[in-house]
């Protein structure tokens, strides 16, 4: 449990570090993908993917009690994180949203387009984090940011 718990502290760290706002040119187009995150929620794999890609980009932090707004139910109908806008257009769910800019920033690195060879294992992995790597995360939450700390491991 010690280890699932440092790995919980350092993700946390990082998330709380990486904030920035910039702009991506493509050619004569200017785009910019803004991040609707929470911190330590599973926006998380977003900004992390956000910055393996090289993108700048900019992050809306919002905070769990303030996302059923009228303005943010426009951009994601559940009021949940994570949300991008991106070309116009606003995109959640984070298993969606990564696989997507995978496909439109970087098809021959990250990603493997529905015509390769990989494309089944990539698929895989890229969907194997919502069951294996997040059981992990959700039993350190359970067990460490909701229960009461006479509950708690130690």
């Amino acid at each position: 449990m010690t280890y699932l718990h440092d790995l919980f502290i350092v993700i946390m760290f990082l998330t709380k570090l990486i904030y920035v706002q910039a702009e991506i040119h493509y050619g004569e187009q200017h785009m910019k993908i803004t991040l609707y995150h929470c911190h330590e929620a599973r926006s998380m794999r977003v900004l992390w993917l956000l910055n393996e890609l090289g993108l700048d980009y900019n992050v809306e932090v919002m905070p769990f009690d303030g996302l059923r707004t009228e303005g943010y139910t426009e951009i994601h109908p559940l009021a949940r994180v994570p949300s991008i806008e991106y070309k116009g257009e606003a995109m959640f769910e984070s298993l969606a949203i990564c696989q997507y800019l995978c496909e439109q920033i970087s098809p021959t690195r990250l990603a493997r387009l529905p015509e390769h060879e990989e494309r089944a294992a990539w698929l895989q992995w890229v969907n194997y984090s919502e069951t294996m790597a997040v059981h992990g995360a959700n039993l350190v939450q359970q067990y460490i940011v909701i229960q009461p700390s006479s509950l708690q491991s130690e």
